[in-house]
C-alpha cells in the first residue's frame, strides 16, 4: 500500500527550478516550479494517491536524485538510476499483454 505523503523538495539546475517529489521509496514528480501544468501534475497526484499530504523535506531518495542531477549537471556522470513510481492507468501491467 502507498503512503499516504509525498516528501517534496526544490533543486535548482542551470535550466531552473525542479520540484522533485517522492512516495513509498520512489521519486514521482520532476516538474518545473513556475511549469504552466503544475495543477494539472497536483490534481493527478491527489487523484492517484487519494489526496495526500505534500511535506517539504527530504528522504534518501531525494537526497540520491539530488546527487546525481548534481553530477549530471556538472558533466560528472552518464546515467541517471534514480528508481521512479508511476502512477496511473498507463502505469500498470496490462492482462494478456507479452
Amino acid at each position: 500500500m502507498e503512503e499516504k505523503s509525498v516528501v517534496t523538495m526544490t533543486y535548482q539546475t542551470p535550466c531552473g527550478e525542479l520540484l522533485l517529489g517522492t512516495n513509498s521509496g520512489a521519486l514521482i514528480q520532476a516538474d518545473w516550479v513556475d511549469g504552466w501544468h503544475e495543477a494539472t501534475v497536483r490534481a493527478r497526484l491527489n487523484r492517484y494517491l487519494g489526496n495526500p499530504e505534500f511535506i517539504s523535506g527530504t528522504d534518501p531518495v531525494l537526497q540520491e536524485t539530488a546527487s546525481q542531477l548534481d553530477d549530471y549537471f556538472a558533466g560528472n556522470g552518464g546515467r541517471l538510476t534514480f528508481r521512479f513510481g508511476f502512477s496511473g492507468r498507463n502505469s500498470r501491467p496490462r492482462s494478456g499483454m507479452p
